[in-house]
C-alpha cells in the first residue's frame, strides 16, 4: 500500500465549535482499552462525525519499563553513595529512539501506550454504518466523551487505516524543536555531570552543562529552553516574553539549590517528542536527586507538568515559583484565596496566604491559569502549604545566580526584580522518596497550565479547576454496534 504524505502545518483548533467541549483539554486513552491485536501505532486514525466524516489528529506515544541507569547511558552507580544513577531501579516512561531510553520493546500498540486526541475535536454520534474512506472495515471503536458537569456527550471514532491516511490529518497543534548546542544527544550530552575541563564531577554551583536552544511553539504560546531545567521565555500570541524565570528555592532566597545547580550536575533526557497533538519533554536529574523526574507535556493551549520527587530526606520540600518580566506589568494576579486580584506593578501587595488551588494572571497581553495538585502518601499538614507572592522591583530577597563562585562564565537567572512572582511553598520536612535508597513514601506535584486570550476572569480559572476535580467520562464500544437495530 502507498502512504499518502500530507503537508503538516501549525494550525489552531480553538475556533468555537458546536460539538467540542472542555476547550484545550486532551483525552488520553491507554492502549489496554482497545483490543485490536498486533497493530502498529501508525495504523491508528481518528474521525469525528459532523453530518459526514472528518479526520482529526491523533497521536500514539509509546511507553515501556526502563532501568534508570539505562536512561543515563548505563552509567555505573555514583561513587560517593548518593543513591547512584538508578541501577536496579525501574519505572514506566515514554520511549524515544533518539535518547538512551530507546524504542518500546513491543513495537505494536500495547497496554501501556497512550492514544491522545483533543476533546474539542469530537463530534456527534455517527448516523451511518459506513466507515470513512481509507479505514479497515470492522475496526471501528466509538469513544463517547461524557461531561458530568453538563451531561453533554460527544464522540470520537478510532479506526485502523489501510495505509493511505496520515494520523496527523495533515495538521499539527504543537511544534517542538529540541536543539542541543553540543550536537547529537547520545554522543554529546553530559549525563554524568562532569566538569568539561577537568573531567571531575562538576561543582553544584559550577558551570551550566548541556546548553540548548529549544523552542516549543503553538498558535497560542511559545516557550524557549536554554538548559534542561531552564525556560527563559514564555510569550503569548507572538508578544513579549511574560516569564523571566521558573526556579526552585528551599525557602525564599535560599540558593543552595536552584535550577542553576540542577543544570550543573548529572541529568538525562528520557524523551523529546513532537507530535501532531502534543509534545513531550521528559528528563531526569536534580543534584543529589538524580532520579527526580519531570514530565512536561505541551498541547496547543495547555501544559501539564508532573514532577516526581525522588530524593533523600531534606529539611523542607521547598517550592517552584514563576517570576514575570516587566512586560507583565499592568496584568492582574488572582488566586482562590484572593479572587478580587492585585495589579502586577512592581509594588508590594498584602495578600491572604495559605494553601491555594489555582492562580490566574490576566491582562491585555493574554491570560495564564495554573492549577496545583499533589499526589503523596506523606502526611503533610494544611499549615505546611502556603502561598508565596512577591511583586517588588526593589526586592530584598536574594535571587540566585546560575553559578555562585569560580565559574568561567557566571550567569544570572534573570534580573534583580520579582515581578508578580508566585508559587506554592511547602515548608514541611521531606522524608526519603528515593527508590534507590529504599524509599517507602512518594511525592508527585502536578501543575496544569492553560494559556488564552485577554480577559479571562476568576470564573475561567474556577471552571478549569472543576474540570480537574470532575474528569470527563470516557466510554467505548465497538462500532458499528451489531446489536443496535438503528444501525
Amino acid at each position: 500500500m502507498v502512504l499518502v504524505l500530507m503537508s503538516v502545518v501549525l494550525v489552531s483548533s480553538l475556533a468555537p465549535s458546536a460539538h467540542g467541549m472542555r476547550e484545550g483539554s486532551p483525552i488520553v486513552i491507554a492502549g489496554a482499552l482497545l483490543q485490536w491485536g498486533d497493530v502498529l501505532p501508525s495504523e491508528v486514525v481518528a474521525f469525528a462525525y459532523r453530518d459526514d466524516w472528518h479526520q482529526i489528529p491523533v497521536q500514539v506515544d509509546e511507553r515501556d519499563i526502563r532501568e534508570f541507569a539505562q536512561i543515563y547511558g548505563s552509567l555505573s552507580d555514583d561513587a560517593i553513595g548518593r543513591g547512584g544513577f538508578g541501577s536496579h531501579v525501574f519505572e514506566e516512561v515514554y520511549c524515544d529512539p533518539d535518547t538512551f531510553t530507546g524504542l518500546d520493546s513491543n513495537p505494536t500498540l500495547d497496554a501501556n501506550d497512550e492514544i491522545v486526541f483533543m476533546a474539542h475535536d469530537a463530534g456527534t454520534r455517527a448516523e451511518t454504518i459506513e466507515g470513512p474512506v481509507g479505514t479497515q472495515a470492522g475496526s471501528g471503536v466509538e469513544i463517547a466523551l461524557v461531561d458530568p458537569l453538563s451531561d453533554e456527550a460527544t464522540f470520537v471514532y478510532l479506526f485502523l487505516q489501510d495505509g493511505t491516511l496520515d494520523p496527523s490529518a495533515g495538521v499539527s497543534y504543537v511544534d517542538y524543536d529540541f536543539h542541543l548546542l553540543s550536537g547529537e544527544y547520545r554522543s554529546t550530552y553530559n549525563t554524568a555531570g562532569n566538569d568539561e575541563s577537568t573531567g571531575a564531577r562538576n561543582e553544584d554551583h559550577g558551570e551550566q552543562l548541556n546548553p540548548e536552544d529549544s523552542i516549543i511553539r503553538t498558535t497560542v504560546y511559545e516557550r524557549h529552553w536554554s538548559y534542561r531545567w531552564t525556560c527563559d521565555r514564555l510569550s503569548l500570541f507572538g508578544g513579549s516574553s511574560l516569564v523571566e524565570r521558573e526556579d526552585y528555592w528551599i525557602s525564599p532566597g535560599a540558593c543552595s539549590r536552584n535550577m542553576g545547580t540542577f543544570n550543573a550536575q548529572e541529568g538525562a533526557f528520557i524523551a523529546n517528542i513532537s507530535g501532531p497533538v502534543r509534545a513531550i519533554r521528559s528528563f531526569l536529574g536534580a543534584n543529589s536527586g538524580p532520579l527526580v523526574q519531570v514530565d512536561r507535556i505541551y498541547y496547543e493551549a495547555r501544559e501539564d507538568v508532573a514532577i516526581y520527587v525522588r530524593v533523600h530526606p531534606r529539611s523542607a520540600v521547598g517550592m517552584f515559583y514563576v517570576d514575570h518580566t516587566v512586560a507583565a506589568i499592568g496584568m492582574t494576579y488572582f488566586n482562590d484565596l484572593n479572587p478580587t486580584g492585585v495589579m502586577i506593578d512592581g509594588k508590594p501587595d498584602r495578600l491572604e496566604v495559605g494553601p491555594i488551588c489555582w492562580e490566574l494572571v490576566a491582562g491585555d497581553q493574554g491570560s495564564m491559569i495554573r492549577l496545583h495538585e499533589m499526589l503523596t502518601d506523606i502526611d503533610f499538614e494544611r499549615d505546611d502549604l502556603t502561598l508565596f507572592y512577591v511583586d517588588d522591583v526593589n526586592t530584598a530577597i536574594n535571587l540566585c545566580q546560575a553559578c555562585l563562585e569560580g565559574c568561567r562564565e557566571p550567569e544570572t537567572l534573570g534580573d534583580d526584580h520579582l515581578i508578580g512572582a508566585s508559587g506554592v511553598w511547602n515548608t514541611a520536612p521531606l522524608p526519603n522518596t528515593d527508590p534507590s535508597l529504599l524509599a517507602t513514601q512518594f511525592l508527585t506535584t502536578l501543575t496544569t497550565l492553560y494559556y488564552g486570550e485577554a480577559g479571562w476572569t476568576p470564573a475561567d480559572a474556577m471552571m478549569r479547576q472543576a474540570w480537574a476535580d470532575i474528569p470527563m467520562g470516557v466510554q467505548w464500544t465497538p462500532w458499528p454496534r451489531p446489536a443496535d437495530p438503528a444501525r
